[in-house]
Order: structure tokens, then C-alpha cells, then sequence
């Protein structure tokens, strides 16, 4: 018995070592399209050709949520916790779907949390909301009444919820709900729900890695969900996430940023060609000295002579013979105030947290945007020193 309860994990954690793979290879190529399109878009004149573009990058940001699916699939409740407003993340949500509404299908917004700041992972947590929403679209077809809704609940009795993180405590919760009147399920489809590769919708329609994924989230959150629907009646999917211990509400007012300009030595050692090519292209538009490299050694042997004229070092976590970490050390040696980014296609592990402790400037997640790559290489370069960068990650 216990060895058969011992096997779904075994599988998840394949499943996620092989998520993880391919999800560091495509992002690797990803990174690669969307660069060369934001690149492209500033010397494109042609408002039509613009709208192409455009198009193009949004893609990318689709594909790259689900690259971020199984990518927290695969991370094993690893994240990097901020104290945030989830009534500011469910009002990202609400404007990113509701332009791309449906006309019969009626969108309803009822945030009544009074406490609605919580400690966790923006990006997993607002995709796995984004998902709830994205399915109750589903659910609805071509017309049809969704409502998000927010409230704060007193949990007193954890047993009642089936589907938990394990260390889920009475106490109290902020509770995130997507209400639809599409088809609903029946009592078996609820119990394997969440379950990877389930899926309700046809293998024309859907991976079923999206629920997974949602559930993943909210228990590496330490929070619980509940799911209650009938056929032909709906579904409400509730979200419980612990209030932050704090209580305090954050209101956050927002700047549009600008594109950061700079200049300075940058060295880049990646072993992916077109990420190589587009980071040191980027970096040159921006008015930096770039100087690639896509071979460790013979980083190491420029920096072992040009150390003092090298402003600031992206270097990637997995190539072959040297990885991130190895090169890391062997360029502190070589001058112990290097100023470095880790980049990577995965998320950050006990390794990362381990070279940031020893003095990594910051983690770069591929793909990045040109913008928000301009701001990290403006920071790095006009930092006095490694210790003192306020943000890492």
C-alpha cells in the first residue's frame, strides 16, 4: 500500500525534472524570438508593421506563461516569496481577459477582502489565477456570466477542504473565487481535477497540465482550494491563500518605465548561439562594449587580463565543462569584487540561492524584455558594490 502511494510522487518528480528540461531549452530559443522582435519594432516605421510585431511579442508572453507552468510544475515549491496586493494581481488578471471578452459573455468584478495582502510568488500565483479564469472562458462558451470575487474567511476546520497544502492550519484566509454557468462536473471529475495530464476539455482543447499547475501553486503557497460545481449549473473554484502576517494592504502606483541607455564593458558567456547573439546586439543598441563569449575557458582567460576594464558579467547557470556557479568562482578568484548576473532558464533553486550568497549581483529569468533588461544593466554597472544591491531577484 504505502509503496503505491509512494509512486504518484515518483512520477510528479519525473514529470518535473523532464518539465524542467524542456522548459530551460524553449526558453532559451523564446528569449531569442521575442529580442530580435522588440529590436526590430524600434526601426520599423509602418504602423501596420508594428501591429505584426506586436503580435509576435504577444505571443511570446503567452507561450512564456506556459513555459511558467511547468516551470513551477517543476520546481517542487521552490519560490521567492514578496508581500504584495492580491486585488492588485486579480486586477491585472481582469485587464488582460476582459478585452479579449467574449460579447455574451457577462464579466463581474466583486473584491470585498477588507485584508487582501499576501507573502508569495507574484508570477506563479498570478498565472495560476489567470488559468482559473482563462478555463471558466472555457466553460462558458459563447455566452455565459463569470464573477471574480474576493472575501476574507475564517478557516476552522481544514479537514472540510479536499484539496490542501499539508501544512494548511485553521486560521485566517484570503479567499479568491471564479464563479461561471458553463457546463459544470460531476462528482468524479472533481476528484481527479487536478491530477497532470486530466483534462475535461478533449485533446484538441487542452494538456490538462493547467490545473496541475494551479493546484502546485496554491499548495507551495502554503493555501488550499475547493471546488464546487453541478452539471449544467457551473462551477465555483475557490483559492484560499494565508493573509500576510503583516495585515497591511499595499496600494501601489505605477510609472511607465523608459528604456535605460548605459555604457561601460559587458561580458556575456552563454553557450546558446542565439542568446549570445541577441543579449550582446541589445546590449550594444543600449551603448554598452560588449564582449561575448560562448565558451567558459576562454572567458576566464580574457577576464584574467581584462578584469579591471570589465564593468559587469552575464553569465548563464547550465553550459557544458564549466557551469554558472563553477565560472562564478573562478572569476572571483580572480577579482573578488566582479560584479555578475545569473541568467537561466529555470527557476531559482538552493544553488542560486547559494551564489547569490556568495556574492552574485542578481538572476536574470530568460526570457527577458529589452526594457527590462536595460534597467538590470544599468543597476549592475552603476552599483558601488555586490553587497550592496537591494534586489537580487
Amino acid at each position: 500500500a504505502r509503496k503505491r502511494e509512494e509512486m504518484p510522487d515518483e512520477k510528479l518528480r519525473v514529470l518535473g525534472q523532464l518539465a524542467g528540461g524542456i522548459a530551460h531549452d524553449f526558453n532559451n530559443q523564446l528569449m531569442g524570438i521575442v529580442g530580435y522582435a522588440e529590436l526590430l519594432k524600434d526601426e520599423v516605421s509602418c504602423s501596420e508593421h508594428r501591429q505584426y510585431l506586436d503580435s509576435m511579442i504577444k505571443a511570446c508572453d503567452r507561450s512564456n506563461r506556459l513555459i511558467r507552468q511547468l516551470l513551477d510544475f517543476s520546481s517542487q515549491g521552490k519560490y521567492r516569496p514578496v508581500l504584495f496586493s492580491a486585488h492588485e494581481m486579480v486586477n491585472e488578471v481582469w485587464n488582460l481577459v476582459r478585452p479579449a471578452g467574449i460579447e455574451g459573455v457577462r464579466l463581474i468584478k466583486e473584491l470585498n477582502a477588507k485584508i487582501h495582502s499576501v507573502e508569495g510568488d507574484v508570477g506563479q500565483l498570478n498565472n495560476a489565477f489567470l488559468n482559473l479564469v482563462l478555463n471558466a472562458l472555457d466553460a462558458v462558451g459563447e455566452k455565459g456570466t463569470i464573477r471574480i470575487a474576493s472575501s476574507n474567511v475564517q478557516v476552522t476546520d481544514p479537514s472540510a477542504l479536499l484539496f490542501k497544502s499539508d501544512d494548511f492550519e485553521p486560521g485566517r484566509y484570503l479567499c479568491l473565487q471564479v464563479h461561471d454557468d458553463g457546463c459544470g462536473m460531476d462528482p468524479d471529475m472533481i476528484v481527479h481535477i487536478f491530477e497532470p495530464f486530466y483534462t475535461t476539455k478533449g485533446s484538441d482543447r487542452g494538456s490538462g497540465m493547467g490545473l496541475a499547475a494551479v493546484f502546485g501553486t496554491v499548495k507551495n503557497h502554503g493555501g488550499a482550494m475547493r471546488v464546487d460545481s453541478r452539471p449544467g449549473l457551473g462551477t465555483v473554484m475557490s483559492v484560499y491563500l494565508p493573509c500576510a502576517r503583516s495585515q497591511e494592504n499595499l496600494e501601489f502606483e505605477f510609472e511607465e518605465p523608459v528604456m535605460q541607455k548605459g555604457a561601460g564593458t559587458v561580458m556575456i558567456i552563454d553557450d546558446e548561439p542565439i542568446v549570445l547573439e541577441l543579449l550582446s546586439d541589445s546590449l550594444r543598441s543600449l551603448g554598452y562594449d560588449v564582449q561575448p563569449f560562448n565558451d567558459a575557458h576562454e572567458a576566464v582567460d580574457y577576464f584574467q587580463g581584462s578584469s579591471g576594464s570589465v564593468d559587469l558579467v552575464l553569465l548563464d547557470f547550465l553550459m557544458p565543462v564549466m557551469n554558472g556557479h563553477q565560472l562564478f568562482s573562478r572569476l572571483k578568484t580572480i577579482n573578488p569584487a566582479v560584479k555578475a548576473y545569473l541568467l537561466s532558464g529555470l527557476n531559482p533553486d538552493e544553488e542560486v540561492e547559494c551564489m547569490l550568497a556568495e556574492g552574485m549581483l542578481g538572476y536574470i529569468q530568460k526570457p527577458i524584455s529589452l526594457l527590462d533588461l536595460s534597467w538590470k544593466v544599468s543597476a549592475g554597472v552603476s552599483s558601488g558594490n555586490i553587497e550592496s544591491a537591494a534586489e537580487k531577484l
